[in-house]
């Protein structure tokens, strides 16, 4: 409904016939609209314009609405990646963490039975002390055995250094990976905007070399065309010098 000129009026975008229209106005509370002047019939045709114009704008605005909801579907979209790719480092986290423990707790126990162990070959050094005194050719034989035993040990312990020293090395590694994988997803966003900028100026390029074409075309019919009125003009000299030369030869005989 739009109100113009102290009444109220209601412009339809639907075609029907006459008896149609006036049932869908009375159906509304109103009536058709009756022209008796020219005045009212500019009014009206005004009216009609505004109603047009006020329809475009609707219809624009739709559009705009439209396209509001489109983007905010995507950032929607977005954000539930987001949040997921959050979700998954976070459960990749804790397994890590997890992980380290369980390792950690495997050490600590390998540590234990290590000193059990220790323990287990002092007391053995003591009795194999007390077996000395006993037999010397088992004291030899069991001197070799506990050699052997703390060679193992010590191999043990070396062992288990260096798998301290992996493991702390593997998680250097796998922070610099996360770093790196980090990096290489702004890389990634930063060559993608860099190919959007350059795809616009391959465009922009290809429009300028469609248009230096159009001109260099441009320039080569003028070429001809300025080439044809010189041959045009040298010929039309020629015949001009060409008719000139016998009047002269005329006068000097009669001289």
């Amino acid at each position: 409904w739009i109100y113009f000129n102290s009444s109220i009026y209601y412009i339809s975008t639907e075609k029907k016939s006459w008896s149609e229209s006036r049932q869908n106005c009375r159906q509304r509370g109103a009536d058709l609209v009756i022209i008796h002047s020219r005045e009212e019939q500019t009014s009206y045709t005004n009216l009609t314009i505004e109603g047009d114009k006020l329809l475009t704008s609707y219809t624009n605005l739709t559009n705009d609405r439209d396209k509001l909801l489109t983007s905010y579907t995507n950032l929607a979209i977005e954000r539930d990646q987001l949040q997921t790719s959050y979700t998954n480092l976070a459960i990749e986290r804790e397994t890590s963490y997890t992980s380290l423990t369980i390792e950690r707790d495997q050490l600590q126990t390998s540590c234990t039975n290590l000193a059990i162990e220790r323990d287990q070959l002092q007391t053995s050094r003591t009795n194999l002390a007390i077996e000395r005194d006993q037999l010397q050719t088992s004291y030899t034989n069991l001197t070799i055995e506990r050699d052997q035993l703390q060679t193992s040990h010590t191999n043990l312990a070396i062992e288990r250094d260096q798998l301290q020293t992996s493991c702390t090395n593997l998680t250097i590694e796998r922070d610099q990976l996360q770093t790196s994988c980090t990096n290489l997803a702004i890389e990634r966003d930063q060559l993608q905007t860099s190919c959007t900028n350059l795809t616009i100026e391959r465009d922009q390029l290809q429009t300028s070399c469609t248009n230096l074409a159009i001109e260099r075309d441009q320039l080569q019919t003028s070429h001809t065309n300025l080439a044809i009125e010189r041959d045009q003009l040298q010929t039309s000299c020629t015949n001009f010098l060409g008719s000139m030369t016998p009047k002269q030869t005329v006068v000097n005989t009669q001289e």
